[in-house]
């Protein structure tokens, strides 16, 4: 290995057992990646996919304490983090308008399924959301 036969790169090499640690981050961090990668597409607007991209997440990472036990404190850690932020997003009304408009019933199960809580506060806003869009009527000016 050319780390091996050059002094000053030896002290950066890894051992056998680092590789692996680090292959294991890999594995943990690859979670948010791929779902920062689908959020972030530029040809789509994605607020809409937020929330329930988040809980897949959690749900993802959850599976990988199963199987990674050892890193389960770790993997916690990107939970709490995660929780955290979408305690403080999912009560904003964008993100919840943002679920595609296909049905309102759509929104209604995914806030049931994920924040049951949260279902009369949702139907709420969506009811108030659709008189203020029945009732609203622009100015339209052609010059």
């Amino acid at each position: 290995m050319m780390i091996l036969g050059n002094r000053d790169l030896q002290k950066y090499h890894l051992a056998e057992s680092e590789w692996e640690i680090l292959n294991n981050y890999i594995l943990i961090l690859q979670v948010p990646h791929a779902f920062q990668q689908k959020l972030s597409h530029e040809k789509v607007p994605a607020l809409y996919q937020a929330l329930p991209h988040f809980h897949r997440m959690i749900a993802a990472w959850e599976r990988q304490k199963e199987l990674m036990p050892h890193y389960r404190n770790i993997i916690n850690m990107g939970i709490e983090k995660l929780t955290d932020y979408v305690e403080e997003i999912e009560e904003i009304p964008a993100y919840t308008l943002a679920i595609p408009v296909i049905s309102p019933t759509i929104k209604l199960l995914w806030h049931q399924k994920y924040k049951n809580e949260l279902v009369d506060w949702a139907k709420q806003l969506l009811i108030n959301s659709i008189i203020a869009a029945a009732l609203f009527k622009p100015k339209l000016t052609l010059t």
